[in-house]
């Protein structure tokens, strides 16, 4: 049986996915199915055919529990943070299966919906998938990255509108843009994807091979694939490619002076 989590009334429930399952439900991480309903094809009896509840009263399953060993293994949160939040980090190993349409486009989709000041959806995106667009991307990343950003299927160049309609420059186009990226990388967590951000290519060069006009601003360019094994990456990366940890949340909030 392949058990998934999906939404069923006020709360979660485990059911059978069957072998009718969609190929990107089934390579979905488990905890990432937490909040997802499941695919269309099911009427409502089948997904009554609960196995088990999760999430509530005392047979709840702890968020612990759901975070993935590795990220256990490095990761302690200060409080109960989702394991799609946790279970997210920045691997640098992709394997060489492609990246569909679907799975490229509903990530995308996501950024489409990140939260925005006066809705002005500044985020652009470059995307290669081709290898001629490789190609061009491969001009601009520094060559340290390139050791592993050449075997992601798809790199996105995440960009920004840094100049309102009316001339007016857009204060808010690089916090809304972040904001995208942030909501890109859950999503493709929900997906089975892995992402990575380069901050480390030539914004210059990029400009000049791609004709980027001067009212975008360029941020990173993002990898993002499926992951591959340790095999797949440079050796100098091998000891690098764990979940990092964060400073304590206190040493994050600054003292607001009252007279």
């Amino acid at each position: 049986m392949t058990t998934c989590i999906v939404i069923h009334g006020n709360g979660f429930a485990v059911f059978d996915c069957k072998s009718r399952s969609l190929e990107n439900w089934r390579r979905m991480p488990t905890e990432c199915r937490i909040g997802c309903r499941a695919p269309s094809f099911y009427s409502k009896e089948e997904e009554m055919g609960i196995v088990s509840h999760v999430g509530f009263g005392a047979n709840a399953q702890s968020l612990e529990q759901q975070y993935s060993k590795e990220v256990a293994d490095a990761r302690s949160p200060d409080y109960p943070v989702h394991p799609l939040i946790l279970n997210r980090w920045s691997p640098r190993s992709y394997s060489e299966q492609l990246v569909s349409d679907e799975e490229l486009y509903t990530v995308l989709e996501a950024a489409r919906w990140a939260p925005s000041s006066s809705n002005l959806q500044p985020w652009r995106f470059y995307v290669a998938r081709e290898e001629a667009e490789h190609e061009q991307f491969r001009k601009f990343i520094v060559p340290g990255n390139r050791l592993w950003t050449d075997h992601a299927p798809v790199l996105l160049l995440l960009a920004s509108e840094a100049v309102k309609q009316d001339g007016n420059p857009n204060v808010s186009h690089a916090f809304d843009t972040g904001a995208a990226w942030a909501t890109l990388a859950l999503q493709a967590r929900l997906l089975g994807l892995s992402t990575r951000a380069v901050g480390g290519f030539d914004r210059a060069e990029a400009r000049k091979i791609l004709e980027v006009p001067e009212h975008i601003a360029l941020h990173a360019v993002i990898a993002l694939g499926h992951r591959g094994g340790l095999d797949t990456l440079d050796e100098k990366f091998r000891d690098k490619e764990i979940p990092n940890g964060r400073r304590p949340l206190a040493e994050s909030l600054l003292e607001v002076k009252v007279n």
